[in-house]
């Protein structure tokens, strides 16, 4: 080869370098290193051929005495290894140690319910006793974790026994999406002693429970029997298997016709017996449950094909607003998964919890939620959290360090259902009105900064509402039968795994059959925001064409509305698309050559941090 023609190889291969550089997105070498040995995870975006999970059987019995607030419980954990390391340490979580004494915290609370933690009454670990506060023995408590060295290492494909026995007093102040709403009411989560997950990224998860951050828990199966005073009314995760022992004769009819018929029953309760109250529930990351002797009861179901979904509205006989939630909630179980995406409700049952404290918060099969008088916002609350149980419920998502992935996916899902139900609140306008206060700002950061580094309005945003338009405006891109297919792809390969951030973009790029790397970048790694701006209006042979900058970065779409003198009106329209080559400017025609007499960029739905360069008034 010449020194001409080496010079335009030498030229012509950095060029298709720098072109992939601009292609590919970043990962750490940590994980960069999984996909390269192909093994757990592909570049496909498909789990490897060695793909592997953890799972645990859970039976536990728990006792409540509400009038103290005490909650004594005793569980057998059964843990099998299937992954290809032997264990020689197990980590099981403490969570309600966010109340203890000296343990971190991301908000301050009140002082009056921090106490010593969750008290270890017994600990047994294959048949030997360990004691959690030794400070020289198998067992070493650390903020929200304990660390156990087993008597014998766990090998691959074995198991190991664990049986606790412990208490707390439940919280009826700083209620971290858990506690005692009055003196007989409660919502309880975070409550057992828990595996944490071991996977094939960072092995232990030994992050600590602060607070902020919420899930991240691999797929189990929970036989559990909750104690309480006779009067009281039970509801949690999985199905109720002594629904006959349990209920009056006259509850037991109306639950029998929820359980088959679109009716709302309102059961009576209050007059249970002192019998525990048996659940089970497979094949899910983790067990609430809420209970009162005074809430109101509302129970139907939801027909799904080959089977029904039972689903249940509890809240406080005096919240008149919340009647129409079992319906909600029905409707959205109906909605999404035979209209948008698509998606099958993966679990027999769900529950709706309201109580007037305020905020939401999601479980497997049950959800927290407080009371919302105004109807398009009930409709919102309920929707995002039943929407949790695909992300991260059936997916199995790293919240604790990738909350995007669910808490994005769980604003945009339900844009149509909302939409379709509350057609008087425009959802998205007010996410792009939050997104506007933050966007630009120091706490506008990357979206794949790691959800623990993160916190308060930096939480929100990198969490929901940039990630939310971000997947809202792909689908706008693909459409919506491509972006279903597209989704359905991912759950086919991932619903009870662990998908991280990559082997979603991934599985978007195949199943799409397109490389969107371009627009993942900008929206997930890069340092951008919303700003378009109009920099010229001209009129050519062809008509009026706008030139449109792209200040901010961000990948956005197009809406420019015109205004003729005669008072006519011109849309139009381009999708993010336009911004592919990543070019700052593009020229948009507007279809007419009439006089103008204004030329506007839409703010409404469409993100924009400067809105004031987004009219041209005189021409």
């Amino acid at each position: 080869m010449n020194n001409k023609n080496l010079l335009y190889f030498t030229v012509l291969l950095l060029g298709i370098q720098l072109l992939y550089a601009q292609e590919t997105l970043y990962m750490p070498a940590t994980i960069q290193k999984l996909y390269e040995q192909n093994k757990t995870r592909q570049y496909t975006g498909r789990p490897g051929n060695a793909y592997w999970i953890n799972h645990a059987d859970y039976e536990i019995e728990a006792r409540i005495y509400p009038e103290t607030r005490l909650l004594k419980g005793k569980e057998q954990i059964t843990y099998y290894n299937t992954s290809p390391d032997t264990l020689t340490t197990l980590v099981l979580r403490l969570y309600q140690d966010i109340y203890r004494k000296g343990n971190p915290r991301d908000f301050p609370i009140d002082p009056a319910v921090v106490h010593e933690g969750m008290i270890i009454t017994g600990l047994v670990v294959n048949g030997q006793d360990i004691d959690p506060d030794d400070p020289h023995g198998r067992a070493k408590r650390g903020g929200t974790n304990l660390i156990i060295n087993p008597p014998e290492p766990v090998l691959p494909g074995a198991s190991v026994t664990l049986s606790v026995q412990w208490k707390f007093t439940i919280a009826n102040k700083s209620t971290i999406r858990s506690g005692m709403y009055d003196t007989t009411t409660g919502f309880i989560a975070y409550w057992y002693p828990q595996m944490a997950v071991y996977d094939d990224v960072f092995g232990w998860d030994r992050l600590n429970y602060t607070g902020q951050q919420e899930f991240y828990n691999d797929f189990h199966n929970f036989d559990v029997r909750i104690h309480l005073p006779a009067g009281y009314n039970v509801w949690g995760t999985g199905r109720l298997q002594n629904a006959e022992a349990i209920l009056t004769d006259e509850d037991m009819a109306k639950w029998s016709r929820a359980h088959e018929g679109d009716r709302v029953e309102t059961l009576t309760g209050g007059n249970a017996t002192a019998q525990p109250w048996h659940f089970k529930a497979q094949q899910v990351p983790d067990f609430a449950f809420a209970f009162s002797n005074h809430f109101r009861w509302d129970a139907r179901s939801v027909d799904m094909g080959p089977r029904r979904t039972f689903v249940q509205a509890v809240y406080a006989m005096d919240d008149t607003s919340s009647r129409d939630v079992c319906d909600i909630a029905a409707e959205t179980i109906r909605y999404m998964s035979r209209t948008f995406p698509k998606i099958d409700y993966p679990y027999p049952a769900m529950t709706v919890f309201i109580s007037k404290n305020g905020g939401g918060m999601e479980f497997p099969m049950i959800v927290n939620d407080g009371m919302v008088t105004h109807h398009g916002r009930r409709v919102g609350l309920t929707s995002h959290e039943i929407t949790h149980t695909y992300f991260p419920f059936m997916m199995g998502i790293n919240e604790r360090r990738f909350a995007f992935m669910d808490e994005g996916m769980a604003v945009m899902l339900p844009f149509k259902l909302q939409n379709h139900l509350a057609p008087e609140r425009d959802i998205i306008a007010d996410r792009i009105k939050i997104y506007n206060r933050i966007g630009g700002t120091i706490n506008d950061l990357p979206v794949m900064t790691p959800s623990n580094q993160l916190s308060g309005q930096a939480y929100r945003n990198g969490s929901y509402n940039r990630p939310g338009l971000a997947y809202e405006y792909w689908r706008d891109m693909v459409g919506d039968s491509l972006f279903t297919a597209a989704m359905h792809d991912y759950v086919t390969n991932w619903k009870g795994k662990h998908p991280l951030p990559y082997d979603f973009f991934f599985t978007m790029n195949r199943a799409s059959g397109e490389n969107w790397n371009w627009y993942w970048k900008r929206w997930f790694f890069d340092w951008a925001h919303a700003d378009l701006s109009i920099e010229s209006i001209k009129q050519t042979p062809k008509g009026w064409q706008a030139v449109i900058v792209n200040k901010g970065g961000l990948p956005v779409p197009i809406h420019l509305t015109a205004i003729l003198e005669d008072g006519q009106e011109v849309t139009v329209t381009q999708s993010a698309r336009v911004w592919k080559d990543h070019s700052v400017r593009v020229s948009v025609w507007l279809g007419t050559d009439k006089p103008l007499k204004q030329v506007e960029l839409d703010t409404v739905r469409v993100p924009d941090i400067h809105p004031e360069n987004n009219v041209i008034n005189t021409f």
